[in-house]
């Protein structure tokens, strides 16, 4: 990994999986759910003017075709997906989230046929139970076309988030974070990576000042460790960071946070205790999820004990991009004489 709070890898195998099966399930069924609302439209209309079963006929027409269609679409979205970078995701998956118009083009296309069938199927039973049905139908699919607009708007905004930080993504990304019309999850999310981004700058301030608000679920978890790194920026006591590191253990969600949280603990204990004890944390949570942050620690531990063949074997190109970035020269102890930290 090249940035210390990517999150850790996780169990690639089984989530890929997932995450493919989950993507074929939401891209194949959208497209035929929505061409069944637009050959069944079109089906009861042509009924109503005599011809008979015409809306049975279309509508499985259209969820034939739809399925087909929607299958085809997302072949092709695969296929030039791999012009655009990758993304981790909160299990340390590297992926390619799908285009927003996968989704957004069925949601675009069913739309106004459900509120056709509002209106021809309430004139031809001469009853409102139909409209209100559709009605609730069309408004469903009104507020699934503005998630999957934010969702797409995210998407891209994070593509662009690359070293250095871009400008134009991160308006994108603040305008989703205070936007009322934005789901609450896309908000959490726009926030956390604008939090993470001055993080990584080294901008201690101005990362807490994003990471207000965000208490639900895994991005809770995300935020208080990111506070508490902050909070280390920043000079705070160290007891502010660890009782921030502590809400983060105790969630539900601290394995995702572990190998981060894990690495803010070592420099918590370094501040507290002094170097030895936090040499002695380190090397025992030294693993193969071990952040750029967490080894540069330990290396730089190892190069005040005298090991410096043991400091030289952890200084991969990881840790020398992190220690070259923002947040690694905001941290004194990771500066060319840092001194040994007062007990």
């Amino acid at each position: 990994m090249s940035r210390p709070f990517d999150p850790p890898a996780a169990s690639r195998t089984v989530t890929r999986e997932r995450i493919a099966t989950r993507r074929w399930a939401s891209v194949v069924g959208a497209w035929g759910l929505a061409t069944t609302a637009v050959g069944t439209a079109i089906g009861v209309t042509i009924q109503i003017l005599g011809t008979p079963d015409a809306a049975a006929r279309l509508g499985i027409f259209g969820l034939l075709a739809g399925l087909g269609t929607g299958a085809l679409a997302l072949v092709i979205e695969r296929a030039q997906s791999a012009r655009r970078p990758e993304l981790v995701d909160g299990h340390g998956i590297s992926d390619r989230p799908l285009h927003g118009a996968l989704l957004g083009v069925p949601i675009a296309l069913a739309l106004p046929a459900s509120l056709w069938l509002v209106v021809i199927v309430s004139v031809a039973m001469n009853s409102a139970v139909p409209a209100v049905l559709f009605g609730l139908l069309a408004l469903a699919l009104a507020f699934a076309g503005l998630r999957v607009w934010a969702q797409h708007r995210l998407t891209r905004a994070l593509e662009a988030l690359a070293p250095p930080p871009n400008a134009d993504a991160l308006a994108s990304l603040r305008t989703l974070a205070q936007s009322p019309l934005s789901p609450k999850q896309v908000r959490m999310t726009a926030q956390l990576s604008i939090a993470f981004t001055q993080l990584q700058q080294g901008q201690g301030l101005e990362a807490l000042g994003w990471f207000e608000g965000i208490d639900d679920g895994e991005a809770a978890a995300w935020a208080t460790t990111g506070r508490a790194m902050a909070s280390l920026l920043l000079g705070q006591d160290p007891r502010d960071a660890e009782a921030h590191l502590a809400q983060a253990f105790e969630s539900p969600y601290a394995n995702a946070v572990r190998a981060q949280a894990d690495a803010v603990r070592i420099l918590v204990l370094w501040r507290r205790e002094g170097s030895e004890p936090a040499r002695t944390l380190a090397e025992a949570l030294r693993s193969a999820t071990a952040t750029p942050l967490h080894l540069a620690l330990l290396a730089r531990l190892r190069e005040q004990a005298g090991d410096l063949e043991g400091a030289q074997a952890l200084t991969t190109e990881s840790v020398e991009a992190f220690l070259a970035s923002g947040l690694g020269r905001a941290i004194p102890e990771l500066g060319p004489k840092a001194p040994l930290p007062k007990r």
